[in-house]
């Protein structure tokens, strides 16, 4: 085999470098800043006509009776405003 040391050394490279990226992702997210999943999912299903806990039962942990379905119509129409392209699973 040809080329060992080098290849041992751009694998170091290439994980000391993900290391030093990862490193100021993480000092780069700020509180303010950071997305909050769980708030975008609240708003997300009360948006298709769902109900969230609100108050002391959220608070609780108390789940909520969800009989009626969420509307998905309802947000496929606004995603297709963004774009009409279809999402497709691919390797990468």
């Amino acid at each position: 085999m040809k080329g060992t040391q080098e290849a041992t050394l751009d694998s170091a490279f290439l994980v000391m470098a993900s290391n030093m990226s990862a490193l100021k992702a993480r000092s780069m997210k700020t509180t303010a800043g950071a997305f909050d999943m769980e708030d975008f999912i609240e708003k997300l299903i009360s948006f298709m006509g769902g109900n969230k806990a609100t108050g002391e039962a959220a608070e609780e942990g108390v789940e909520m009776d969800d009989t009626a379905p969420l509307k998905w119509d309802k947000i496929g129409r606004k995603a297709l405003a963004k774009s009409r392209r279809v999402p497709v699973m691919d390797f990468m």
